[in-house]
């Protein structure tokens, strides 16, 4: 388990699998944090995946801000994001992202927390408890076709509708093209 309690984290290029802890199973951000997950892989956890607030920080009153991007959200147990209650504001930005077939809900936003996404590609509900959802450009719902999740292989396959169908405001990929949504892009080869 990953865990932010202070000013600032970035997490980068790192996977997360089969946490048990039993609060969060990959991430948990507590008040007063801000943190960014760029290239992150969070699968198969058995709590959600990264967990916002927290009955510990019932009585804080500071505000969470968490980034997104190019990440993967796949089958965890509770849900992908899940945000609990507390007394400031929980703010969370998704871009270029893949949120699949995790748990009951792919999100659930509680009191206080605003979520926007953009660019993702998203297959389940997204639960709003008295929180905001605001769904921009690029969002959509198909199945993203890894290679091979059960080893832990979340490349995309060469059919993938998420292969160049990222923010075109963003970097872009290694290969030269449009970002792919996901942790791992696809490589295209140059035509000779």
């Amino acid at each position: 388990t990953l865990s932010s309690s202070s000013a600032a984290s970035d997490v980068y290029k790192r996977q997360c699998e089969d946490g048990s802890e039993n609060r969060t199973g990959g991430i948990a951000i507590w008040s007063g944090s801000s943190a960014s997950l760029n290239y992150v892989t969070m699968a198969f956890n058995q709590y959600s995946a990264v967990g916002l607030g927290d009955e510990i920080a019932f009585e804080d009153e500071e505000e969470i801000n968490l980034n997104i991007s190019s990440s993967t959200f796949f089958e965890n147990e509770d849900g992908a994001i899940r945000s609990h209650y507390i007394n400031g504001a929980i703010n969370i930005n998704v871009n270029n992202s893949i949120m699949w077939d995790n748990g009951p809900y792919e999100a659930m936003l509680n009191y206080s927390t605003e979520m926007a996404v953009s660019y993702s590609n998203i297959s389940g509900n997204i639960v709003i408890n008295d929180g905001v959802l605001n769904m921009g450009d690029g969002v959509f719902s198909e199945n993203p076709y890894f290679i091979d999740p059960s080893i832990n292989y979340f490349n995309l396959h060469p059919d993938s509708p998420c292969i160049d169908a990222g923010d075109p405001n963003s970097t872009y990929d290694p290969d030269g093209t449009i970002a792919d949504i996901g942790s791992h892009y696809y490589h295209q080869l140059s035509p000779n």
